[in-house]
């Protein structure tokens, strides 16, 4: 089923492409052998057959509403692309801006099939029924498929059609090679059942039983078509575009020859202006837009004639990152600036200056610095000639995992006197006791002259209680202990840890936000930086959406945002080591009972923690 040499042939300026259709057309009234060849030049190549004998309904264009479908030479490429996934048998996600023609593509490629190709059964499934199948709608998908047929010439038509007896509420049968087309809702169980050669899914991001249909299609057709816009990253759709198995083809604007008419971009770091479209003549008035937008999807930075006016008409951010950008961060309320996050990429992010991993002895000491290519420990700043950090007051943070090679678990560590991060350990597989004994090794290991060790901060809720286990075990009190962050007298509790309530989170995470927008966090972590941009606004909090992580060094899977989480809670207790100090308080965490490992010395800390009513 992948086109051939035919299409090629055919003129793609409508004026010479209605031209070359006419001229087919008279050789095929008057001919046989004509009608023959031609049958078999369209079975033969679906781009011919598009190109020649398709026609196309679009109300918007005012007094050519209904006119030949000219394919671009994206289109044909968007052809290809679908052949050769039906041919191979192999799904396809289709990511595509607005106005593309993607559904368009695809129910052509379906109906060159039913055509062309015996005992072939296609699957069709949209939103709703409605959306797969109303005659009185011409936004529905056979509404789109009969206006085709209607169009086509005879000859083309199977042998024996009959429009009232071949043409079924939700089902097309051929009735000269037995193929079917067949529609259906999006639920649950959709497609379950039966068996098909191949499914097309429109506007799957748009379907609330994703999970569900994307599992129970599966034993359905090896070959699924996958086509929608972005709505966020919580979905179906989202998660198939970042597989790496997975075939893609994206349809993004800038492939489109009208569409990039004026093309240019800005670059807000250097403030120059790189006009990409050498041909176009711009008005000597016009407003170049200077923000650095857009700031993510298939083109950052990349604008046009058309893309201004999308905007400006739009009006929405949301609105232009789903339609246009193929965005799916910037789809959702995004709680981290995303022009600020870039900027912050292009200014500050670097390699590590060591990278490898550490030995850790059973009492939490690191014994060992291994630099090694592929370590899990980044470091931004040298060893000493010692072969440990330099001496300087630390901060920490971090979030912990179940070690199953899902999510990783991060400890991020901050210079508290210059803002700066110097520190990143990430692994997915890594128990969260053993992490909690690399943690107290590290903070120990990042220490002021007289060995105190950097203000350690985690999150303690699932496997964090495992990781505060450990620390309690090995006698670490250089902790956060969870405090009510909202009281006046910020009254501290015995118990280790941070608590990520909804007011927790937006508090910690937006002071992180506040000192990356005024550059007191120096962040050089572009990964950790890329992270921030998945998180999202709500009304009552701020949440980070689990996506799947491409290539991460972790070993992760899937990414939940774990190292903004870290970075927060390290600057979080920069902001508690720098802080005045109240005279006559104590600070908790430089309390030192005689032995934190047994009762006497626990019950001796929580006496002293309670008598302790100030926050350092």
């Amino acid at each position: 089923m992948r086109s051939g040499q035919y299409g090629c042939r055919v003129p793609r300026g409508v004026r010479e492409n209605l031209e070359y259709r006419r001229k087919v057309l008279a050789d095929c009234r008057t001919s046989a052998r004509a009608r023959a060849a031609v049958r078999e030049m369209c079975r033969r190549d679906c781009s011919f057959f598009i190109a020649v004998f398709v026609w196309q309904y679009n109300p918007a264009k005012l007094g050519d509403e209904v006119g030949p479908f000219v394919p671009w030479p994206f289109q044909d490429e968007a052809v290809q692309a679908i052949l050769s996934a039906i041919t191979d048998q192999k799904d396809l996600v289709i990511e595509k801006s607005r106005e593309m023609g993607a559904s368009w593509l695809c129910l052509l490629v379906i109906i060159w099939v039913w055509l062309f190709h015996p005992n072939k059964k296609i699957l069709v499934i949209s939103r709703d029924e409605k959306s797969v199948d109303d005659d009185k709608d011409a936004d529905s998908l056979f509404w789109k498929v009969d206006f085709i047929l209607a169009n086509l010439p005879a000859f083309l038509m199977p042998a024996g059609w009959d429009q009232k007896k071949h043409r079924q509420r939700l089902r097309y049968n051929n009735p000269e090679n037995k193929s079917q087309i067949t529609g259906t809702a999006s639920t649950g169980k959709s497609g379950v059942g039966g068996r098909a050669t191949f499914i097309f899914l429109d506007e799957f991001s748009q379907v609330r039983e994703d999970y569900q249909m994307l599992h129970r299609t599966s034993n359905t057709s090896p070959c699924r078509i996958f086509n929608g816009t972005h709505l966020g990253m919580g979905t179906a759709f989202y998660e198939l575009t970042k597989r790496e198995t997975i075939r893609k083809l994206r349809m993004h604007w800038t492939q489109h020859p009208e569409k990039v008419k004026g093309l240019y971009k800005f670059n807000p770091i250097s403030k120059q202006l790189d006009v990409l479209d050498k041909d176009y003549a711009f008005p000597a008035d016009y407003r170049f837009v200077q923000d650095g937008t857009p700031t993510g999807g298939y083109a950052p930075g990349v604008r046009s004639v058309y893309y201004d006016d999308e905007c400006e008409r739009k009006g929405s951010a949301r609105a232009v990152a789903m339609d246009l950008d193929i965005d799916a961060g910037g789809t959702v309320s995004q709680f981290f600036d995303p022009i600020l996050v870039r900027h912050l990429q292009a200014a500050y992010c670097r390699p590590p200056v060591w990278r490898g991993d550490v030995g850790v002895a059973d009492d939490g000491k690191v014994i060992e610095w291994a630099e090694g290519d592929r370590g899990k420990l980044w470091l931004w700043r040298p060893l000493t000639k010692e072969g440990g950090p330099p001496p300087g007051r630390y901060a920490a943070g971090a979030d912990t995992s179940e070690g199953k090679g899902a999510t990783p678990s991060v400890l991020s560590i901050v210079d508290a006197d210059t803002g700066e991060k110097v520190l990143e350990y990430a692994d997915a597989t890594i128990d969260p006791r053993v992490f909690g004994r690399l943690c107290v090794a590290l903070c120990r290991a990042f220490a002021q002259a007289d060995g105190t060790g950097a203000l350690f901060a985690w999150e303690a809720q699932g496997p964090g209680e495992d990781l505060c286990a450990e620390v309690v075990s090995l006698g670490y009190m250089r902790v956060y202990f969870r405090t009510n962050e909202f009281a006046l007298n910020k009254k501290i509790s015995d118990t280790p840890g941070w608590y990520p309530s909804p007011a927790n989170k937006r508090k910690t995470l937006g002071e992180y936000r506040n000192a990356l927008r005024t550059r007191q966090f120096s962040n050089p972590s572009d990964r950790a930086l890329e992270e921030t941009l998945l998180f999202e606004e709500l009304p009552q909090d701020v949440d980070c959406p689990s996506v799947p992580a491409r290539q991460d060094p972790s070993g992760a899977t899937v990414c939940h945002g774990d190292r903004v989480v870290a970075d927060a809670l390290a600057w979080m207790m920069k902001l508690k080591i720098c802080a005045p100090k109240i005279p006559g308080r104590e600070r908790v965490s430089d309390v030192a009972a005689a032995d934190h490992r047994s009762v006497a010395g626990r019950r001796a800390l929580a006496q002293r923690i309670a008598a302790a009513q100030g926050e350092w």
